[in-house]
């Protein structure tokens, strides 16, 4: 019943038109995120190529192995695992929700074609209940203990995600553009609500890499070295103000600090040094990689020392260790 009820929206109103409806407003409470972008991850089997939006901490080439070899990865930050892997049944990839990366699990039915995904982490599951062109056309998520439906329509270059509440009542509308040729890139964002319009920009080069996004979580910009190897990196996070669910206030959020990297990188790939700014006051970072190999000569362990500058001199200190576990799967 539900479902016919938001088919008979889509049919009655214009989807443009949807967040303008006034009349019978949704709670907006259910959490809303791009879906098609999740997607469009999951089609891919998340890509594993890195992201300049994503967390600082994070490796930029944790899930990269030299061409002609494959394996399941799995990068353990601390306490924190991702998993990034791709079969028959499903895909496993980390994903950037609301600022902050989450392992995901997408199951397929058919070939390559998901039928659902859990977001650890986020308390997040989604479930495609109809497809179109074999394309996801209308989708299910519980979050937040609250149940959304998300009606996507593709025309062109133009592919169109319209929010629901439980009672068929529009909460907000997302608009992709995709970039020409055939990958379709997302090219931008546009999401739309009683809130107003916000808009995320993603720019790439000829290789396909992702080389700046822009939009309300910041500007962030990479050029590459070789390969996929990213060579100068800038993050320049906006300062934001937060507000509570519980009480409605409003706070002065913890702001991320700016900074200019330069990455540096050997013969075999491994990344070596990290140094440049960070924060308006131009603190200089400083660090430095050593590794362990294992017999195929990819790196399972990461080990960082801080180079610290005291009395004119640099002293090394003991910082973060990032630890892989590759289970190879060799061609037949």
């Amino acid at each position: 019943m539900l479902r016919r009820r938001l088919l008979l929206l889509v049919f009655t109103f214009p989807l443009f038109l949807l967040p303008a409806q006034e009349e019978q407003p949704g709670t907006g409470a259910a959490g809303d995120f791009p879906v098609f972008a999740l997607l469009e991850a999951a089609d891919s089997g998340g890509g594993g190529t890195w992201q300049p939006d994503w967390p600082p901490d994070f490796p930029p080439d944790a899930f990269r192995l030299p061409e002609g070899q494959r394996a399941s990865i799995t990068v353990a930050l601390g306490e924190t695992q991702y998993r990034m892997d791709r079969n028959a049944a499903g895909a496993l990839f980390p994903f950037l929700l609301d600022g902050k990366l989450v392992q995901v699990r997408a199951a397929y039915s058919g070939v390559s074609r998901i039928s659902e995904a859990a977001l650890e982490g986020a308390s997040l599951k989604l479930e495609v209940l109809e497809y179109e062109d074999d394309k996801p056309s209308l989708v299910r998520v519980f979050r937040d203990d609250v149940y959304s439906f998300v009606l996507l329509r593709r025309r062109g270059a133009f592919v169109s995600e319209s929010w629901y509440d439980e009672e068929g009542r529009a909460l907000c509308f997302y608009e992709y553009r995709l970039s020409a040729g055939p990958d379709a890139l997302i090219t931008s964002t546009k999401r739309r609500s009683t809130d107003g319009d916000i808009v995320t920009l993603r720019h790439y080069d000829s290789r396909y890499l992702v080389t700046g996004i822009n939009g309300p979580e910041g500007d962030f910009s990479v050029q590459y070295y070789r390969q996929d190897l990213p060579r100068y990196w800038e993050r320049k996070p906006p300062v934001e103000t937060s507000e509570t669910r519980e009480t409605g206030e409003t706070a002065q959020a913890e702001p991320e600090k700016q900074f200019h990297y330069s990455l540096q990188w050997d013969e075999a790939g491994l990344l070596v040094r990290i140094s440049g700014t960070a924060g308006d006051s131009g603190e200089l970072v400083d660090s430095r990689y050593e590794y362990t190999l294992d017999e195929r000569g990819n790196w399972i362990e990461r080990r960082e020392y801080r180079m610290d500058r005291n009395f004119g001199l640099l002293a090394a200190s003991g910082g973060a260790t990032v630890t892989r576990v590759l289970e190879y799967r060799d061609k037949e």
